[in-house]
């Protein structure tokens, strides 16, 4: 074989899988298309791809809590580093693998029983091969496939082989022969074993036979594996026989070796080819042999290495992903706080307006209510005023013209003209006074004013704005309000006016009301009684007044009142 034949076998070796047993592991995938991808890439002996994709399989699995599915990615994991020569590594993932698997759940006691092959597989490449034996039972025990507990016997065997156990291998073999109903490339397997085996225990049996039937089954059902077996123990069992029947089935060997891109046995039929072949011929085999043997030892490790860097890149991003979610977790419960305070805050304004909403209502009607207090108050106080003045004033009067002989008309009349300012004074106090509970000082000026306008006389009022009563007090207020009533009922009763003007101006410390009506200004005002009372009243609060009497204009009044 030319040596760059050699090399590229090398290349294929070092990525392909050795011979594994097809393990049907029952599961349903979160995400199937990635556990069907992992076992295509197997199929295809990509192993790295193969290994990466049951990794992230496995993740979906714990995220979704499916205990049996994480089971099988690891088996599958750890199958997968067997067939590149990482032992130790199965291991670890199989043991792994028994943390998500229940003993008690007899649905699973499938996968336990294929867990346990594959760590005995393991152990056994590792030498181990007492403690493969006690974990080979322990697969057997947890069995439910018929099929894949004679692989495990079949493994079992191979192991007492191994060993030298010969009978103990022996029986195993014989029980899976009689039990067998149909000539497969399990049967092939089970009768080429028996006859190796039976062989080394029986120098009288020949087992040529067997041998050429578990030969003929594998080569009519193309299993290359089985033939390479068969043609691995008819050139061991020729080598003392017939040493050119022992050369013809050892290359037989080299040739499916070839074939399985399997550089194990690639490396053991040159061996057995150097050991067979005459001394002419092997010498070039020898120099094939070690250049082969150094180039697999190399791919070996670099395949190692390789899976290492695999393994790590993938618990790498498994930790910078765990990081990568801590740090969103942070970040959303951040968030969440956030919004749990904003909420808060937003429930404590709320509470806030409603209670602000409850007590301006509870002040409202608090106000009303002692509003409406006082008015019956007012209006009780007034009914007494009415009593006590108008009433006695009257019945005195009355007592007056029944009872006095000479009856002078005029003191009469003052008595009665006095009653009549009495009770309008009455009536104006009871006035402001309801009014003033339910309105604004402005809102009262204007009532007042407009309730003198009529078709006959338009008022029109000028400034009377809430600012600009701001301060006052309620005396000087009222003062202000009978000042304008007087104004208003002179001018109806006397001036006759048409149109009449109030004009309302606050100064820094200054307060100008003028009056200004187009009714006769030319008749005589100053023993007006109205008058009188005005400038009283004015007086009392420190202003003055000023009137302008014209015929032709009417009357204008300014009045100024001081503001502090």
């Amino acid at each position: 074989m030319k040596i760059g034949a050699v090399f590229f076998l090398l290349l294929l070796s070092a990525v392909s899988c050795q011979y594994r047993e097809s393990v049907s592991i029952k599961t349903e995938p979160v995400n199937e298309s990635l556990y069907r991808e992992a076992l295509r890439f197997l199929d295809k002996g990509e192993l790295d791809s193969a290994f990466v994709f049951f990794d992230r399989a496995k993740d979906l699995y714990l995220d979704a809590k499916d205990d049996n599915g994480v089971a099988s990615c690891l088996i599958q994991m750890a199958m997968t580093l067997s067939d590149v020569g990482d032992y130790l590594g199965a291991q670890e993932l199989s043991y792994q693998a028994f943390k998500y698997l229940n003993v008690k759940d007899t649905t699973e006691h499938h996968l336990i029983s294929i867990n346990y092959n594959n760590i005995g597989n393991a152990t056994a490449q590792l030498d181990d091969f007492d403690e493969a034996l006690r974990i080979y039972d322990q697969s057997i025990r947890f069995a439910t496939d018929t099929d894949h507990k004679e692989q495990v016997l079949n493994n079992k065997a191979v192991v007492l082989f191994d060993v030298r156990r010969f009978n103990e291998a022996l029986k195993i073999y014989e029980k899976l022969i009689a039990e067998k109903r149909t000539k497969d490339i399990s049967y092939a397997r089970t009768l080429t074993n028996y006859a190796k085996t039976r062989w080394r225990v029986d120098k009288s049996y020949n087992p040529l036979p067997d041998l050429w039937m578990g030969r003929d089954i594998r080569e009519e059902l193309k299993n290359l594996w089985g033939q390479n077996s068969s043609y691995t123990h008819l050139a061991e069992y020729y080598e003392d026989r017939n040493i050119d029947s022992a050369i013809y089935y050892a290359r037989r060997r080299f040739d499916v070796a070839n074939q399985l891109n399997s550089w194990k046995d690639l490396i053991n039929a040159f061996a057995m080819l150097i050991r067979l072949e005459p001394n002419d011929s092997s010498k070039g085999l020898i120099d094939r042999y070690k250049l082969l043997q150094d180039s697999v030892n190399s791919a070996r490790s670099l395949s190692k290495n390789q899976f290492a860097s695999v393994r790590y890149e993938a618990e790498k991003n498994k930790v910078d992903n765990a990081q990568l979610k801590n740090s969103l977790s942070e970040k959303i419960q951040k968030i969440n706080l956030q919004r749990v305070w904003a909420s808060i805050c937003g429930i404590f304004v709320l509470l806030f307006v409603v209670w602000g909403y409850v007590r301006s209502k509870q002040r409202k009607e608090r106000m009303k209510g002692e509003a409406a207090e006082r008015i019956k108050i007012n209006e009780l106080r007034t009914s007494r005023k009415v009593h006590d003045v108008v009433a006695n004033g009257l019945y005195r009067v009355m007592s007056e013209i029944t009872y006095v002989e000479v009856i002078d008309k005029e003191d009469v009349l003052d008595k009665i003209e006095d009653m009549y300012n009495r009770s309008r004074d009455i009536s104006y106090e009871a006035e402001i006074g309801n009014e003033s509970d339910l309105l604004s000082f402005d809102q009262v000026i204007s009532s007042l004013l407009k309730s003198f306008s009529s078709v006959k006389h338009k008022v029109f009022i000028v400034g009377n704005e809430e600012a600009i009563w701001d301060g006052m007090s309620a005396m000087v207020k009222e003062d202000i309000y009978r000042v304008l009533l007087e104004l208003m009922i002179d001018m109806r009763k006397q001036s006759r006016a048409e149109t009449v003007l109030v004009r309302f101006v606050r100064k820094a410390k200054c307060f100008n009301i003028t009056y200004k009506d187009n009714g006769e200004g030319g008749k005589e005002i100053n023993g007006r009684n109205v008058i009188l009372n005005t400038e009283t009243r004015i007086q009392r609060m420190g202003g003055k007044i000023i009137f302008e009497s014209k015929e032709a204009d009417g009357l204008r009044i300014d009045i100024q009142i001081p503001v502090i």
